[in-house]
């Protein structure tokens, strides 16, 4: 999944710096303040939620938005830090609809 929905984002413009696991994904915040994450609530540790909170404790009430993605048929709707939950099972074209509403909200 990661690959492609990398391959994805670039293919529509986006810079995206991609992470195998929830440490070096705070590793990359910690280097540098992203415009928007996008995580997987089941990666390995610490999971979507646990990143969300930590980025959120990194940069305060600069922290970027987090869109966090699953595969589970029950999500949490709501968390700390989150700020949309998105079904992975969502087509391509709404996965970008809703990244594209992050990264326009951040412009303005």
């Amino acid at each position: 999944f990661l690959r492609s929905f990398t391959r994805l984002l670039r293919l529509s413009g986006y810079e995206v710096v991609s992470a195998s696991d929830g440490a070096s994904a705070l590793s990359v915040c910690r280097r540098g303040r992203p415009h928007l994450v996008v995580t997987d609530l089941d990666m390995p540790p610490p999971d979507g939620i646990a990143l969300a909170g930590a980025i959120n404790d990194l940069y305060g009430e600069d922290a970027p938005p987090v869109v966090l993605l699953t595969g589970r048929p029950d999500p949490p709707q709501a968390a700390p830090g989150i700020a949309r939950v998105i079904s992975k099972d969502c087509r391509a074209d709404d996965l970008l609809a809703s990244l594209e509403v992050f990264l326009l909200q951040l412009a303005s």
